[in-house]
């Protein structure tokens, strides 16, 4: 097969990926963001420091007595430092039951108010409008399919296509009308 003078065996000439550089506008966000991450682990690398110290002068020589075999001494330090560093899991007492969150009487209604202006307004007038619009196209569309049949028993000749065509329109302004009323009523959640 030809392949148009291309090898596929052979890699492509790609370079690496760019490395990443934000936006010229929000440059000095990232670097706050940086700046941040720097003093977050700078504080990190203190403590650690400060228990590791803390654990050093909390050694004491542990007294063995000579009759007894020696017993495997454990670092405290070691422990110590690993104590601080593990992460402490927070547990509630179980004999208290969990509290309810209290709300006072004005924030709750401030809470309501603010809510009630999120929610989307109700489009009663704009479903009453879409059924009138609906009824009114279906009317028209059954009125001109009526008048197009009637027109179509008297034409001859060229004036039969004519009213033919005015049967057409009449079921399409009619199928229209039917559909507007349908989507409506469907939203309202009446049918």
């Amino acid at each position: 097969m030809d392949q148009g003078g291309f090898d596929f065996r052979k890699p492509s000439d790609r370079r690496e990926a760019r490395r990443f550089e934000p936006p010229p506008w929000e440059q000095e966000a990232f670097e706050a963001l940086k700046l941040k991450r720097e003093e977050a682990e700078a504080r990190e690398a203190e403590q650690l420091a400060e228990a590791v110290k803390a654990a050093e002068h909390a050694v004491q020589p542990v007294p063995v007595a000579p009759a007894q075999q020696p017993v495997p001494v454990q670092m405290p330090a070691q422990d110590a430092v690993e104590d601080a560093t593990r992460p402490q899991a927070v547990v509630a007492p179980m004999d208290e039951p969990p509290k309810k969150a209290e709300v006072d009487e004005a924030r709750m209604i401030e809470m309501m108010a603010g809510l009630a202006v999120e929610t989307p307004r109700s489009r009663s007038m704009a479903m009453s409008v879409t059924l009138g619009v609906g009824g009114f196209l279906t009317l028209l569309g059954v009125g001109l399919s009526v008048w197009g049949v009637m027109q179509t028993a008297k034409a001859e000749g060229p004036g039969r296509t004519l009213s033919m065509m005015l049967v057409v329109m009449g079921l399409a302004y009619a199928a229209v009308g039917v559909s507007l009323g349908y989507r409506a009523l469907k939203e309202r959640g009446v049918l």
